[in-house]
């Protein structure tokens, strides 16, 4: 009763500040400029208590015109970065409940997309990879995707990878790999074959986010056999794919097993993979790797690479045996020799 007493006293107080953030925010620019610290305060006190509770809905249920005024002050230019950084990072929390991510519609996804296509400056970097995030949280509900791309959204996602700023770059994959859970998102991405030659390009990345959620846009897309189709008319992209085997870092390496796994599905993509590239080294040195799920997924892979939909049930479940068996020497022999074990 007391935790429960004192929640709602939080949930109370939360409502309290956004009413009168939202009464400053909607007065005229210049009284607006005049309250900069009051907004501060506010937007400060907001963010730190909405992390420390799970219920960040505006009130019994959200709509748009709660949230339209944050929304129009991220596009206004007079407000100083990092004011409308907080304005951002507000929005971000509160998209994070599914009643306030519905409530966005059409209009509240267009004034994100306007306030993202600003000129990107040094200074406007961290508000930048910020409004990503924003479109992250808000394309959890799928009807923003559509949303998004009505208003060319996915079009500003892709321009920002081409900052070369790896903050920023990180920031838009995961929106885009967001997207890409989407049917309507994927279908729209493989529409434009570039969108996937800028993916298999920044597979090569230094900066480990971008690899692996380049990586993961890809591996959401190779969900469909049609973006199989796609991803395989681009040259570069089961090489690139490929070489990540060898990350040292294990989500990437299981996530890039995964990703030829689903493109092994087709045909070709078994003959690209099988005799156009060094796969099944990698595959076969991964039944040796520490990582358990590497281990797991380069089975999948080689499962499905070294048989075809002809295969009778007895030479697959004959693969399986030696694939299994394959494992267990790899965890025997991660044991004794990683571990440095003499006897």
């Amino acid at each position: 009763l007391l935790y429960y007493i004192f929640f709602h006293r939080q949930l109370l107080l939360l409502m309290e500040i956004f009413s009168t953030l939202n009464s400053i925010l909607m007065q005229p620019s210049q009284c607006m400029r005049k309250s900069e610290s009051k907004l501060y305060e506010l937007c400060e006190l907001l963010c730190n208590q909405f992390d420390k509770t799970s219920d960040v809905s505006i009130g019994e249920e959200a709509t748009i015109n709660e949230m339209k005024p944050l929304l129009n002050a991220i596009n206004d230019f007079t407000i100083n970065v990092e004011l409308r950084f907080l304005f951002v990072k507000v929005l971000k929390i509160l998209l994070r409940k599914s009643v306030n991510r519905a409530a966005l519609g059409k209009n509240g996804v267009s004034l994100i997309v306007r306030s993202m296509n600003t000129v990107t400056t040094e200074r406007h970097n961290l508000i930048s990879a910020e409004m990503c995030n924003l479109v992250l949280n808000a394309v959890y509900d799928g009807k923003n995707v559509q949303h998004l791309i009505d208003v060319e959204g996915i079009r500003s996602l892709f321009r920002l990878l081409e900052t070369f700023h790896d903050t920023i770059q990180a920031s838009a994959l995961g929106a885009i790999q967001g997207v890409c859970f989407v049917p309507l998102g994927r279908k729209h991405i493989r529409t434009f074959p570039q969108n996937i030659e800028t993916l298999c390009a920044l597979l090569q990345s230094e900066h480990r986010t971008v690899r692996a959620r380049a990586l993961g846009s890809i591996h959401n897309l190779s969900v469909d056999i049609q973006s199989i189709i796609t991803i395989l008319e681009i040259s570069v992209s089961i090489p690139a794919v490929v070489s990540l085997l060898r990350d040292d870092d294990p989500d990437i390496c299981q996530t890039a097993c995964g990703t030829l796994q689903n493109l092994s599905r087709d045909p070709h993509g078994r003959h690209i993979i099988a005799n156009e590239t060094d796969a099944l080294a990698h595959l076969t040195d991964l039944l040796c790797s520490t990582s358990l799920s590497c281990q797991v997924a380069a089975i999948g892979t080689l499962l499905n690479l070294m048989l075809s939909s002809k295969s009778s049930e007895d030479e697959r479940a004959a693969l399986r045996s030696v694939l299994t068996d394959g494992l267990v020497l790899g965890a025997v022999h991660s044991f004794v020799f990683d571990q440095g074990l003499t006897y």
